[in-house]
């Protein structure tokens, strides 16, 4: 079996869940290095899965939408240019053992362009009733889930494997009631799957929620001056050719600067100590179709209010397309969430973004009547645009002295901003 080799889920960062949403090469078929494979959904982003070398699929052992961990075997191939009688002898092979992925020797490297099967773990892997096929990883779960014996089942897929269709006809015929809450029964409704990033979301945020204490301030800032400043860089940039000057990048900018003298809120906090990150990498929160993805700008306290702008709008196009890269989800210290920019939000209050001891939530700048005194000591009523940032913290390790002191050094920054045009 030296000529058949297993194709397993890469190793992708933190990510220890898969989807596999597309296969890019049929079975029985040749692919060169570099050629994708095969497509994967983590709850990040999607990624192309490509080979490392040249080879011949000779087996797909997962079917699309079908869930895995990391390092799970989902096909088998035969690298090199594999000669006819070589091929052939790899077939035999394979037939032997009825595509059995435990009897496959893992001596070898993966397709995958990122496996590391000397850290992969692998799949297990069980013989079916009808012709010793081997059932899937998402199969294997939902028969676990509803304790279903796979030997019992008479499955329907390719020599007789068991397939998710099976499992779930078993379920639905065993078990007759409704699975909607008590009361809703007759209440019309469409079922949607959760997808893998859904599911991760609601996975963390009620983490952090259950343990972590947080606490949330607000500080109202007059942004007047920011404002004039922002539209003066932007029309600089638009005589060069260049996009404009977000708002949003003239306050990241001065986030920046702001965690600069407080470095206490760029950290994460352990049981015994606190790590006090010494470059900002800033999570950019981005409202998606498929879901909330926060990619980060990394070292974003080296680049100017131009650059910054640049980088966060290229971030934030590939997260709308789906085409992030790992690395570009990875490290963040402080994230900015921008819900002023989908609606005349009045409040941002957000849940942390673990492991980070802050967040940002900037809600949407309004009008407001405010009372002003003069060197004369005479009060007035003018109308100013103003903005209220909400600053979520760790209380374990933060005070809200910290929290204040951090929001008024950033009212300082956005209320005489005249460093952004230096």
């Amino acid at each position: 079996m030296s000529d058949v080799k297993q194709l397993r889920i890469p190793h992708m960062g933190s990510v220890e869940n898969a989807r596999l949403v597309a296969w890019h090469v049929a079975e029985n078929a040749y692919f060169t290095a570099g050629q994708t494979l095969y497509e994967v959904e983590t709850d990040k982003t999607l990624t192309e899965v490509d080979a490392d070398c040249d080879g011949y699929l000779l087996k797909q052992l997962a079917e699309e939408d079908e869930d895995f961990k990391v390092g799970d075997v989902v096909g088998l191939f035969a690298d090199g240019e594999v000669p006819g009688e070589a091929l052939q002898a790899a077939l035999q092979a394979l037939n032997a053992v009825g595509a059995d992925a435990d009897a496959i020797p893992d001596a070898s490297p993966s397709a995958g362009s990122t496996a590391d099967n000397s850290a992969a773990t692998p799949a297990n892997t069980a013989a079916g009733a009808a012709g010793g096929a081997r059932h899937s990883p998402l199969v294997r779960k939902l028969a676990a889930e509803h304790g279903i014996n796979l030997t019992e089942v008479a499955g329907s897929g390719p020599a007789g494997r068991v397939t998710k269709e099976d499992i779930l006809a078993r379920v639905a015929a065993a078990d007759a009631k409704s699975p909607l809450p008590a009361g809703y029964e007759a209440v019309p409704c469409k079922t949607v799957a959760n997808s893998l990033r859904r599911q991760t979301i609601a996975r963390r945020l009620s983490a952090v929620a259950r343990e972590v204490p947080q606490l949330t301030a607000d500080m109202e800032i007059a942004i007047e001056h920011l404002i004039e400043v922002r539209h003066e860089l932007s029309r600089t940039q638009v005589a060069r050719g260049e996009a404009g000057i977000s708002l949003f990048s003239c306050i990241a900018a001065a986030v920046c600067k702001a965690l600069a003298d407080h470095p206490e809120l760029n950290a994460t906090y352990g049981e015994k100590e606190r790590y006090l990150w010494q470059t900002v990498n800033l999570g950019i929160a981005v409202d998606t179709p498929d879901g909330l993805v926060v990619p980060v700008v990394k070292d974003a306290q080296r680049l100017d209010v131009n650059e910054l702008n640049t980088a966060i709008k290229g971030l934030t196009a590939r997260a709308l397309g789906g085409s992030l890269d790992r690395e570009e989800l990875e490290g963040g210290t402080f994230t900015l969430s921008n819900p002023g920019a989908l609606g005349p939000v009045l409040r941002a209050e957000a849940i942390l973004n673990p492991p980070q001891v802050a967040l940002l939530g900037l809600p949407a700048t309004r009008q407001v009547p405010v009372a002003e005194i003069d060197d004369d000591g005479n009060c007035r009523v003018a109308v100013r645009t103003v903005l209220r940032p909400s600053l979520t913290f760790d209380h374990r390790a933060l005070d809200g002295g910290h929290a204040i002191r951090f929001l008024n050094t950033l009212s300082e920054r956005l209320a005489d901003p005249d460093w952004l045009l230096d």
